[in-house]
């Protein structure tokens, strides 16, 4: 599955990496792969590390599973996570907008950012720097 995470709870941090050619299917996968790992609390901060994707093949049907994962989550009684999406692409904003209007009622609390100094500007984690760096170098050198 080219679509990995890991969480450090010590940074209450859940990082995601997209190498190579994804789906959304994948990206729905980890997600709930995530949701039920142990570490896993709410109102975690998150980075969706995108700039190691080649392609994406996503989907109306799969942007209603994503919708339907976010519900349940939502439904848990877990608010929107701040999450960062590292991401050069515009096909990314893109999406991000047709998903934020299908979540329409939803509390959403994305933003895009280039690289991964602005995803740690955004989400007040610049201080660990160091730590994040070896998470996404620990997923570079897995491709």
């Amino acid at each position: 599955m080219p679509v990995f995470y890991t969480i450090d709870p010590t940074l209450n941090l859940l990082f995601y990496a997209a190498l190579g050619d994804c789906t959304g299917a994948q990206f729905i996968q980890a997600a709930r792969q995530s949701t039920q790992d142990p570490v896993r609390r709410p109102n975690m901060l998150i980075i969706f590390d995108l700039i190691s994707m080649t392609d994406l093949d996503f989907d109306v049907s799969t942007l209603r599973q994503g919708v339907t994962y976010l519900r349940e989550w939502h439904n848990l009684g877990n608010s929107a996570e701040k999450t960062a999406i590292i991401s050069k692409s515009s096909f990314a904003s893109n999406l991000l907008s047709s998903f934020e209007l299908m979540t329409s009622g939803f509390a959403s609390n994305w933003k895009i950012v280039p690289d991964l100094p602005s995803a740690l500007s955004w989400l007040d984690l610049t201080a660990s720097t160091p730590e994040v760096l070896q998470i996404q170098a620990a997923f570079t050198y897995n491709k």
